[in-house]
């Protein structure tokens, strides 16, 4: 009884700020390929673009009123190693990888890993 069906089974991660900080955190430095990315961007003291405390301050400044007028937009981007990987933060704490600021090699890991590809 305790079995998972083939489709929940098949279901991909969600990957959030809000809900599931630290596997989203994990998936990202998988993509970006890098555990050190990971550490650099949780311990920086930095609160501004491209920053993860920045953009966890903006979710929480906007919070849920403003999901309904802005639901398909991106509130901020947390940047990459180098910048040049762009990971777009939606307004309900959802992460999606954005593939106009990527390789195709990492936007391809990034939709193995499940993350939603942002157009």
């Amino acid at each position: 009884m305790g079995e998972k069906s083939i489709e929940q089974q098949s279901e991909q991660p969600t990957y959030n700020l809000l809900t599931n900080l630290e596997a989203t955190l994990d998936a990202m430095a998988e993509v970006e390929g890098s555990a050190a990315w990971k550490e650099r961007i949780q311990h920086s003291a930095a609160d501004g673009e491209g920053t993860l405390k920045g953009a966890l301050r903006s979710l929480r400044e906007f919070g849920p009123e403003a999901i309904a007028d802005e639901q398909e937009n991106a509130l901020y981007s947390i940047y990459g190693i180098g910048g040049s990987n762009r990971w777009m933060i939606m307004l309900d704490g959802e992460v999606q990888f954005s593939q106009f600021h990527a390789s195709r090699e990492k936007t391809r890991k990034a939709r193995e890993m499940g993350f939603k590809i942002f157009e």
